[in-house]
């Protein structure tokens, strides 16, 4: 077609969202978080889970959706994961050697138990994608792969984006 989309389909296997009130005047991501309920931390596959659930976090929303996005556009760039770990502590290094080493307050927010982790600068995305991936996937798979949940974009702030055929 000419105008070609990519659907990536709701692939958690926790609780369906609640339905929202018809009075809510609630953020959209309010809406799919369930206050003081543990989900399961092992929900997806390596090479997608995102860091809070490397770390055994159990109250999480959807942001960990919007970091594997962020990990299959990767791998659509690169054609192979772009965090390819052995194991989740092979993981949390393959992160870390592409993302730079989390500061202490990103740690906090993420469940992490104090581990000590090597110091790792972040390596610059045109040195991560080839040549031809442009400027501007790099700045989406930024957005996309922030350590805290609360910095990666949300979804709807991603249909407002002007593409580049509306310049």
């Amino acid at each position: 077609t000419s105008n070609p989309l990519l659907y990536i389909f709701y692939f958690r296997r926790t609780r369906p969202p609640p339905r929202p009130p018809l009075s809510s005047s609630s953020a959209a991501s309010d809406v799919y978080k369930r206050q003081n309920e543990p989900n399961v931390a092992y929900i997806c596959s390596r090479y997608y889970r995102a860091p809070e659930l490397i770390f055994g976090n159990q109250f999480y929303t959807p942001a960990v959706d919007v970091w594997s996005v962020g990990c299959i556009f990767a791998e659509m760039m690169l054609g192979d994961p772009i965090f390819r770990g052995f194991d989740s502590s092979n993981q949390l290094v393959e992160i870390i050697r592409v993302l730079g080493t989390p500061t202490r307050e990103q740690l906090e927010q993420l469940n992490s138990r104090n581990q000590p982790l090597q110091d790792v600068k972040c390596k610059p995305w045109s040195t991560v994608f080839p040549q031809h991936v442009p400027v501007e996937a790099h700045d989406l798979i930024g957005k996309l792969l922030e350590y805290v949940p609360k910095d990666r974009v949300h979804p709807c702030l991603l249909y407002t984006s002007p593409s580049p055929r509306d310049s």
